[in-house]
């Protein structure tokens, strides 16, 4: 048992599926922003006419979304585990506040696992525009792009979401 106050003991297991949880979050985090950076410098070998070093990359930007999607899938697994440990929580205002933070962290999860797939979509759309240079495909590129960003969007509101639920609900065990 984790001691947070003198009143509250949280049970080993809720500590160690949090634990679980919040690194595969914190992987999925670091590859969504790897995958970006990656994209930008795809970007600058595509404006500077270097077509092959910008698919590489796209090809790299592919794969890093695929184990965030796959990570993703992970994180659904282990908020199932941490749901079912909230049962050990003995405060059943902690216990409410917890079941609303998984809930909110779910469909966080939803909502990545659709954008993942839009940011392959986009990464079809740059593959091809890079490849072809067509007008067209540039357009589609632009098109694919503002679909990946409405999505992040509304990944980072529901991300707000939680922290605040995950805030609150570390609130209420002190």
């Amino acid at each position: 048992f984790l001691v947070i106050s003198k009143s509250t003991r949280l049970p080993k297991e809720f500590i160690d599926a949090r634990g679980k949880a919040a690194d595969t979050s914190n992987a999925i985090v670091r590859l969504t922003n790897q995958t970006a950076e990656i994209i930008q410098n795809a970007n600058v070998f595509d404006s500077g006419g270097d077509s092959e070093k910008a698919l590489t990359l796209i090809s790299t930007a592919r794969s890093n979304n695929s184990e965030a999607y796959e990570k993703a899938s992970l994180l659904a697994q282990q908020l199932k585990e941490l749901a079912e440990s909230l049962d050990t929580i003995p405060s059943k205002k902690s216990k409410q506040l917890a079941y609303e933070s998984v809930a909110v962290e779910l469909s966080l999860v939803s909502e990545f696992i659709i954008y993942t797939n839009r940011l392959n979509a986009f990464l079809d759309a740059l593959a091809r525009a890079v490849g072809t240079d067509f007008f067209a495909a540039r357009r589609e590129v632009e098109d694919r792009l503002r679909e990946v960003n409405v999505q992040a969007r509304k990944i980072n509101a529901i991300n707000q979401e939680f922290l605040k639920r995950i805030w609150d609900f570390d609130a209420s065990l002190l």
